[in-house]
């Protein structure tokens, strides 16, 4: 990867919508040249998708929480059930944003989205901790200015 491949990495990362034509005008960079790059680094895997950003606020939930998850692995073992089956569970509810297997006091940490902090609490105390094998969650909730 070098300077150019950069630059146009970084426009895109900005704006993943921007098309050819006006990367091409910004980079000051002929078309072609900028649709061969791209089209390298996504062979390459360098680009793996490219992502919408949300406003959840106009969706309703406007609250992004930062929730920590620990797991009994005794009582995973008596269930025979695996800690990445956990997450795979966590993974597949609606309301969780994203969830990965961390190290440290927690065994899990996820993003979840909700209308409010009542909303929350149903979700973190009625879905995430009856699954078995969770013990107990720890959330801290953003702040958006």
């Amino acid at each position: 990867m070098d300077e150019a491949d950069r630059l146009i990495l970084e426009e895109l990362t900005k704006d993943a919508k921007t098309s050819l034509k006006v990367l091409s005008r910004r980079l000051a960079m002929p078309l072609s040249t900028v649709y061969q790059r791209i089209k390298k680094m996504e062979q390459e895997g360098l680009i793996q998708n490219y992502t919408v950003s949300v406003d959840w606020k106009k969706l309703g939930l406007g609250i992004k929480a930062y929730v920590s998850v620990y797991v009994d692995t005794t009582r995973l073992k008596e269930l025979r059930k695996p800690q990445k089956e956990i997450l795979e569970e966590v993974r597949r509810l609606p309301f969780v944003h994203d969830a990965e297997m961390v190290t440290g006091d927690a065994d899990l940490i996820m993003i979840i989205r909700a209308r409010d902090t009542h909303h929350l609490g149903q979700l973190i105390t009625e879905k995430i901790q009856n699954i078995p094998g969770i013990t107990n969650t720890k959330s801290l909730v953003t702040i958006s200015y």
